[in-house]
C-alpha cells in the first residue's frame, strides 16, 4: 500500500509574514520514498526526469571528455567518482570533491 507524504516547510519574514520555502511531494512504496515532485522558494517544480536532465548536462558542461551515451549508463556517484579519476588523472580524493560540488546533493544513476 502506498502512502502519500506532502511536506511543507515554511520561513518567517521579518515582517512576520510567512513565505514557502519548499514543498516535497512523493509516496512511500514498498519502504522507499518516491519523489513525485517539488516545488522550491520560486514555485519552479522539477520532476525526478528533469533533475537527470539537468545532472546530465551539467556532468557534460564540466567534463567534456563524457558522452552523453556514458553519462546516461552511469551507475550511481562512485562510478562517476571513479570514471572522472581515470578520464582525467585525478586522486580519488580530488574527484569525489569535483563530483560533489557538480552535483550538489543530486543524485545520479541507479545509486549514491
Amino acid at each position: 500500500m502506498a502512502r502519500t507524504l506532502h511536506i511543507k516547510t515554511m520561513i518567517l519574514n521579518d515582517d512576520r509574514s510567512e513565505s514557502t520555502f519548499l514543498i516535497i511531494c512523493g509516496e512511500f512504496k514498498n519502504g522507499k520514498f518516491i519523489l513525485d515532485r517539488y516545488f522550491g522558494d520560486f514555485g519552479k517544480i522539477e520532476t525526478p526526469e528533469q533533475t537527470k536532465m539537468m545532472v546530465s548536462k551539467d556532468i557534460i558542461a564540466k567534463w567534456s571528455h563524457f558522452s552523453e551515451q556514458e553519462v546516461s549508463a552511469l551507475k550511481g556517484k562512485a562510478d562517476l567518482v571513479t570514471q572522472v579519476a581515470a578520464k582525467y588523472g585525478l586522486e580519488q580524493a580530488q574527484a569525489q570533491r569535483e563530483v560533489d560540488a557538480v552535483l550538489k546533493g543530486r543524485q545520479i544513476g541507479g545509486g549514491a
